[in-house]
Formats: structure tokens, C-alpha cells, sequence
């Protein structure tokens, strides 16, 4: 599976744009492994945002984020050098670099 594309990548089930990478749907198959391994991770759970949680929008630098978990990275190899936190049910992948959201997806 492939569901998150890089920069400038378009292809089925991903639409491009500002933030970089976009994941629409993760397929029914991955959907239990992605929940299991974003879910257990704690370091990285934000119970409350007040800031909209959409592509391109620079987070705080007070939220924890965390690596994506090696067990991610092994199914999408591309997001390697990205964050995360995770806030209710939404996985929210970050660059570190910009603090800038590049994608988020529901588990």
C-alpha cells in the first residue's frame, strides 16, 4: 500500500496540496494496524485543541509530537521524517522542521 504521497505526487485515493503529503482513506485492511500502533503510543495524545486541525496550519510548539512509530514507516517508507500526535481520533502528521500539519486521517 502506498496511500501517502510525497510532494508534488498525485495518485489514487491522495490529492496534493499545500501541506505536502494527503492521505484521503487508509484502506479497511490497514485501518486496525494503523489503529493499534497510533493508539498505544502516549507521549504523543493531545486531549485539547484550540487551533483548527487542517492541512497547512502551523501547530504550537507547546504540543508533544513524536516520530512516526517504525511499524508506520515499514508500510508508508515516505513518511520517515515526519511527526505526529494524535488528538480524539485523528491521527495528525506534522513536519517537524515547520510545525506545519501535512496530513490527518481518522483510526
Amino acid at each position: 500500500m502506498n496511500s501517502l504521497a510525497p510532494p508534488g505526487v498525485t495518485e489514487p485515493g491522495v490529492t496534493e496540496g499545500k501541506g505536502g503529503i494527503f492521505e484521503e482513506t487508509i484502506p479497511p485492511e490497514d485501518r486496525a494496524r494503523y489503529r493499534e500502533v497510533f493508539t498505544k503510543a502516549r507521549d504523543a495524545r493531545v486531549d485539547h485543541v484550540d487551533f483548527d486541525l487542517s492541512v497547512g496550519v502551523k501547530i504550537p510548539s507547546s504540543i508533544p509530537i513524536a516520530p512516526i512509530p517504525a511499524e508506520i514507516v515499514e508500510i508508508e517508507p515516505q513518511v520517515y521524517s515526519f511527526d505526529y500526535f494524535v488528538s480524539g481520533d485523528k491521527v495528525v502528521i506534522v513536519d517537524p522542521q515547520s510545525l506545519e500539519i501535512a496530513a490527518i486521517f481518522t483510526v
